[in-house]
């Protein structure tokens, strides 16, 4: 009833507003209130039946109460999050604003979830960068332009540190250790710069699902596998990848470039699975002890200049089961237990010097319909190889 009445006296106080002068008459059925005998501009009306209504009206009614106002939001919103005293991220993330920056000190322990676009969450201090921990997942993901600047992350035994879904992010500056996975991304763009990534269970870093991956100046370290792609294209620039099991993990429908930095330690530096293709320059592949660079099925290598693989005891590169191995440039394969190995596939070097093999223990070794063109200068032995020049259109 209040409602009522709040609303009747809304419209008696709205001011009369100017009429349409036009006037239209008519006549309203009593029976059915059907309108009949509609004129314009006349006046007085025209007669109405017995017992019907004559009524009037103009063109302009009176307009109704104006609506309630939309929600207007500040364009950026600025909050501290010092969770030492009982601050919480997740609070911080619900206020409204159409840019968010989320400045944090201390340790948070709470399962973050970023779930909207144009947000930042950054140290308050980046000389004492705060910690994101969480026996589960620390920190999920799954919003646009969302950027994380000087951050540790850690999780437990049954987690993943960071998850992206559907997202895409920027990680600076931010160490991620004790995860199940480091970084996990599906169908997201990730960029990872100057970072610290160690001491997961699986991976460092995987991404998936048409992902992409830009890392660069980034420390991979002690992971059951630094970095992993799958159906997904990487970069990875100027990183270091030291003492994994496996350095670089590539599944069906990866694409990766490496240019620069470093793949050391592991037991297998580079792996590449069918379906997948790896361009390496001036990366350099060391006391790796299985092999460097291996890979098996309808993979495709290429090295472009400036890569060296040596001291890797269970050999430089092994190929298998129709890979394809090609280089450009000049590349250096030294002091390896064996610095070529082919099974079932095919490599070629097209210009002098564009493949410095010399003291590995075995040079080239090729086995079971293995083929070589080589037109370069190798010290160390060739074996078991044969014929496998292309014309000069087939030439990457």
């Amino acid at each position: 009833m209040r409602l009522t009445l709040v609303a009747a006296l809304a419209l008696l106080a709205l001011p009369a507003l100017a009429q349409d002068p036009t006037v239209y008459t008519g006549c309203l059925k009593s029976a059915d209130g059907t309108l009949y005998s509609v004129r314009v501009g006349t006046t007085p009306m025209a007669p109405c039946k017995s017992k019907d209504k004559g009524i009037s009206w103009n063109m302009a009614g009176q307009p109704g109460p104006p609506g309630p106002p939309g929600p207007s939001l500040p364009p950026a919103l600025w909050i501290d999050a010092n969770c030492d005293a009982g601050e919480s991220i997740n609070t911080a993330l619900g206020q409204q604003a159409e840019m968010l920056t989320v400045s944090i000190r201390g340790t948070c322990h709470e399962e973050v979830v970023v779930k909207r676009d144009h947000v930042i969450l950054q140290a308050q201090d980046a000389n004492d960068p705060p910690t994101l921990t969480h026996e589960v997942n620390p920190l999920t993901v799954r919003g646009r332009d969302v950027a994380l600047y000087n951050l540790k992350i850690t999780g437990g035994a049954s987690g993943n540190g960071v998850q992206i879904a559907n997202s895409d992010v920027l990680l600076a500056a931010c160490e991620i250790w004790n995860s199940v996975h480091g970084v996990l991304a599906d169908a997201s763009a990730v960029a990872i710069s100057d970072g610290w990534v160690h001491d997961n269970q699986g991976f460092g870093v995987l991404v998936s699902g048409s992902s992409s991956l830009s890392i660069g100046s980034t420390r991979v370290e002690n992971n059951d596998t630094g970095i992993g792609g799958q159906a997904s294209g990487l970069l990875i620039v100027s990183t270091t990848i030291l003492d994994n099991h496996i350095g670089i993990a590539l599944g069906p429908g990866a694409h990766a470039r490496l240019e620069g930095g470093e793949v050391s330690g592991s037991n297998e530096g580079l792996d590449v699975n069918s379906g997948s293709d790896a361009e390496i320059v001036g990366t350099a592949f060391t006391r790796n002890t299985s092999v460097a660079i291996g890979g098996e099925g309808s993979v495709s290598v290429k090295l472009s200049g400036g890569v060296t693989v040596s001291d890797n005891p269970g050999g430089g590169i092994g190929l298998s089961n129709g890979a394809s191995l090609a280089f450009r440039n000049t590349n250096s394969i030294t002091r390896n237990g064996v610095g070529i190995s082919m099974f079932n596939s095919a490599f070629h070097a097209f210009s002098a010097g564009e493949m410095q093999v010399f003291g590995n223990g075995d040079g080239i070794r090729c086995t079971l319909s293995s083929g070589a063109c080589v037109q370069s200068d190798i010290t160390d032995s060739v074996s078991g190889c044969g014929p496998m020049c292309p014309d000069q259109a087939d030439q990457p």
